[in-house]
Formats: C-alpha cells, sequence, structure tokens
C-alpha cells in the first residue's frame, strides 16, 4: 500500500511542477525576443520610436523622459514625429522644419534670413541690391533730394509761399533762397528775394533784413516789389536805429530812405506816412529842426491825410 500511496504523490508533484516550467521558459523566449529588438534597434532611434517606445512607454508621462521628448533637446535629435525646434543645432534646417530665419547653422535650409543680415541680398538693408532697395539710410535706398535745389524754380516758389502761409518762415526762408541761388535768372527770383529779406524783418533779425533789402534795391530795381522793399527797408533801419545810441546812424538811413520812397511814388497811398517817418527818425535822433521840417511838409503836400493830422500835432506841441 505505502509503494502505491508514494507512487501517486510522486505523479502528482511532477505534475503541479509543469505551469512553472512552462511559465518561466515563455518569460525567457520573450526575454530573448525583447533583448534582440532591444539591440538592433539601438542604432535606429526610428525603430525604436516605432517599435520599443510605443508599447512600453505611452503613459501621460512628463516630457523629458521615454516618451518623446521636447523637440530640439540633445536626447531626441530629430526622431522622426518629434522634429527638433527649428534653429537648433540639431536641427540644421530640415526640409520639413526648417531653421529659424538669421540662424547661421543653415546648411541645407534656402530659407530667408532676417532682413539687415548678411548672407541673404535679396532682403532689403543689404547694400548693393539694385531689385530690393534697402531700409532707409542705408546706401541701396533711393532719396529724395537732400536739398530743395533739385526742385523747380515754379515749385521752390510755391513751396516758399506755402510755408510762409503757414507760418513757417525758417523753411519758407530756405526755399526762397535756394531759388535765388539755384535759379538767378528766374522769373521768381525777384519775388524770391523780397520774400526771403521780408522774413528776416518780420523775424526782427534787423542786420540781415537791411543788408538783403539793400540788395533786392541794387539787383531789381525794375521789379514790381522795389516800392514796397525801399519802405519796408526804412521801417527797419529805423527799427533797429532805435533800439539804442549806437545804432542812431541807421536813423538817418531810415529817414532818407522814406523821404526818398515819397518823391519816388508821390501818388502811393503810403507817401504821407513816408513823409512823416521820416520826420519822426530826425526827431528820435535829436534833430527837432530836421523833424519839424519834414512834418511841415506833410501839412502841406498832403494836408487831408492822416499823416498831416499828426504832424499838425505834433508841430503844436501835443502828439
Amino acid at each position: 500500500m505505502q509503494s502505491h500511496l508514494s507512487t501517486n504523490e510522486s505523479i502528482k508533484g511532477s505534475r503541479c511542477s509543469q505551469p512553472a516550467y512552462k511559465f518561466s521558459a515563455l518569460f525567457t523566449w520573450l526575454s530573448l525576443v525583447l533583448l534582440v529588438v532591444t539591440l538592433v534597434s539601438a542604432g535606429n532611434p526610428a525603430l525604436a520610436e516605432q517599435i520599443v517606445i510605443p508599447p512600453l512607454f505611452r503613459g501621460n508621462q512628463y516630457p523629458g523622459m521615454s516618451t518623446p521628448f521636447y523637440p530640439g533637446s540633445n536626447s531626441n535629435t530629430g526622431i522622426i514625429n518629434h522634429p527638433a525646434y527649428p534653429g537648433t543645432i540639431a536641427n540644421p534646417g530640415n526640409i520639413s522644419n526648417p531653421a529659424y530665419p538669421g540662424t547661421s547653422n543653415g546648411s541645407g535650409n534656402n530659407g530667408p534670413v532676417y532682413p539687415g543680415t548678411g548672407g541673404n541680398n535679396g532682403y532689403p538693408g543689404n547694400s548693393g541690391n539694385s531689385g530690393n532697395p534697402g531700409y532707409p539710410g542705408n546706401p541701396g535706398t533711393p532719396t529724395t533730394p537732400s536739398n530743395p535745389g533739385a526742385i523747380s524754380d515754379y515749385n521752390l516758389y510755391n513751396y516758399g509761399h506755402s510755408k510762409y502761409a503757414a507760418g513757417n518762415f525758417n523753411s519758407a526762408y530756405i526755399y526762397f533762397d535756394q531759388l535765388v541761388k539755384q535759379y538767378p535768372g528766374s522769373q521768381y527770383a525777384d519775388d524770391a528775394d523780397f520774400w526771403r529779406a521780408k522774413i528776416r524783418a518780420e523775424q526782427k533779425n534787423h542786420q540781415q533784413a537791411i543788408m538783403l533789402f539793400a540788395n533786392f534795391l541794387r539787383l531789381w530795381p525794375a521789379s514790381d516789389y522795389y516800392a514796397e522793399a525801399l519802405y519796408t527797408l526804412a521801417e527797419t533801419e529805423k527799427a533797429f536805429g532805435r533800439i539804442n545810441y549806437a545804432n542812431r546812424n541807421h536813423l538817418f538811413e531810415a529817414a532818407g530812405h522814406f523821404a526818398g520812397y515819397q518823391q519816388r511814388y508821390p501818388q502811393s497811398p503810403k507817401a504821407s506816412e513816408a513823409l512823416f517817418q521820416a520826420g519822426e527818425c530826425f526827431e528820435i535822433s535829436g534833430d527837432y529842426s530836421s523833424s519839424r521840417s519834414y512834418y511841415y511838409r506833410v501839412t502841406q503836400i498832403y494836408p487831408y491825410s492822416a499823416a498831416a493830422a499828426k504832424a499838425r500835432e505834433k508841430l503844436s506841441g501835443r502828439y
């Protein structure tokens, strides 16, 4: 009996150990398969990405672990489905993922560089690129004339008057001055010459205005502006002469210009006032005898004028 029982138990024991043996053999085979796949994919990142990583590490893990790394990281040199960041060293301008424009590592990447950088003559900002003018200030940029000298005399004339009407006297002076210098024979030259002198007078730049008006009278004796230029010159001389005693001689110059205006244009609406202003210039200078003489002439030549009324008051001592 005992012999029979021992035999049955040994049979049962051998049957119980068979599943463990089968599992151990299966695990061994699986390990060998994985080992082979791992060895093969070690030199092939794409194969590892497609075969090894998906089944083992597809969990929602942080980037940078065994799941696909952030594009451009050192551990991921452009795996097929996860290209590196454009412009990184690991990605020297792949066709489907060009590097950022302007990066120096652009081998194989014909994409444009940033404007103004060297290496791409098609962009503005590079000198010597006639097809695409450079940014303003670069040699390739076509510029407008640096001064209004290249503008026609007619346009200079219009620009000057437009600036003057807008109260921009300095700009107006530049245009008038350029017209006189660039086109001295222009039909607008005397006009521009007069207005640049008048601008200086209105700006109370007396000395320059006196010089410009005197030059105008010398150059343009037949100009339609001659009368106004002569009168304005006299006014400017008077204003400059009364500033201080050192300028006293300009008062005498002013008196002479006022008297000359009346003699040249006796029928002008300003003729009577010109005689009165001449008398006042002598009065300011301290020459009262000459001043009374001019006041008297006003009352005799233009007795019904406003200037004559002022002259009578001067003569009576009531002005």
